[in-house]
């Protein structure tokens, strides 16, 4: 997605959030920092000062840590229409506890919480907008995280493969593995049966 169509789907997206003159809409669209990443590029790392506030316009990021065995355990998956790590933002002097990467070419919006802050200042239903997504998202996340650790390993891969098809032809089998908290091996085995 190039910056011209990247602008229309902003356009497009956030009108579904909040209600804004389409003049000051267009102003926010037209100053929101964009930026593209590679596949493979690593957009934060674990225990690096965690200073921007990033959202998907198109590709795939992973969300994941490195375990005291070493591992890569991973925790989320980000895709379009999908605010990153909101959850480090407000919190000073702090660091990510987990590292983000490109799973595919990806163009973000990636912008320094300095910046961001003038944006909300400058549009405060911005401000609102961001929020209203906040709180969806910590509703989603507790949802599914109580869900996940109340099914089995057979009842996470159903779930993972309907309410996010799309994600299993985007990302290698074991990353999916880890995020469902199972070998690789299982999670094959698993995906194979039900769909017999």
């Amino acid at each position: 997605m190039d910056g011209g169509n990247a602008r229309g789907y902003l356009l497009d997206f956030l009108k579904s959030y909040v209600e804004v003159s389409d003049e000051d809409l267009k102003d926010i669209v037209d100053g929101l920092p964009l930026k593209a990443f590679k596949k493979g590029s690593m957009i934060l790392y674990q225990g690096d000062p965690s200073k921007h506030c990033i959202f998907v316009i198109s590709g795939c990021l992973r969300q994941y840590r490195i375990n005291e065995d070493g591992h890569e355990v991973t925790s989320e998956f980000y895709e379009e229409g999908q605010w990153v790590n909101v959850f480090n933002e407000s919190i000073k002097d702090k660091v990510s506890k987990y590292s983000v990467v490109a799973g595919e070419d990806s163009l973000l919006i990636y912008s320094e919480t300095v910046e961001k802050d003038e944006m909300f200042k400058r549009y405060p239903a911005l401000l609102n907008m961001t929020s209203s997504m906040l709180t969806e998202k910590i509703g989603q996340v507790n949802e599914n995280n109580y869900g996940f650790a109340a099914l089995s390993p057979e009842e996470r891969v159903k779930s993972l493969i309907e309410l996010r098809p799309k994600l299993l032809k985007r990302v290698p089998q074991h990353q999916v593995a880890s995020y469902l908290g199972i070998t690789p091996e299982a999670f094959s085995r698993i995906k194979k049966d039900w769909k017999h």
